[in-house]
This record gives structure tokens, sequence and C-alpha cells, in this order.
């Protein structure tokens, strides 16, 4: 095994990158937000989404046929730890 774990992408069998195993017992969990906006003559459009391991504003999908005018995103890795502490 070598530590990575995907996901499944709506039951179609595709499966996406979003994190790895680091050490024992220590998870890097992948993942982006972004709002997209795209303005012409005749409307504005916003699309908000999250996407795993998003490397570059390039890999933000795109609904619409058109450039988006303008991009807010946001990367995040989180370190998600077991720390062996109980609560009894």
């Amino acid at each position: 095994m070598d530590g990575k774990m995907s996901i499944e992408i709506g039951g179609t069998d595709n499966w996406m990158y979003c994190g790895e195993k680091r050490e024992e017992n220590e998870f890097v969990f992948n993942t982006g937000f972004y709002i997209q906006t795209t303005r012409n003559a005749q409307r504005s459009f916003k699309v908000t989404g999250q996407e795993y391991s998003l490397k570059t504003y390039a890999d933000i999908p795109s609904g619409q046929s058109e450039e988006f005018s303008e991009l807010i995103w946001l990367r995040a890795s989180y370190i998600l730890e077991e720390t062996g502490l109980t609560n009894e």
C-alpha cells in the first residue's frame, strides 16, 4: 500500500486523489475552495465550489463555455492526526 487516498466521483468508477498518509498516525487531506464570476453585457454568473487536490486554478472546472472574469480560490491541506488520547 502506498498510503495515498482517493475518492470515487459520483458513482462513476472514476477516482480522484485527495490525500495521503505521511506517518503512522498522520493523514494529509488536500482540498480547494473557489468562487468564479463570469460577466458579459447580458448577465453576471457566479459559481462556488470545492475540489479535492486542487493544485492550480487551471484545475478548477468551468461550467461555462466562456472564460471566467474573476476568480477567488483557497488551497488548503488539513493534517488529521491521531493523538491516542481518550475521553474516559
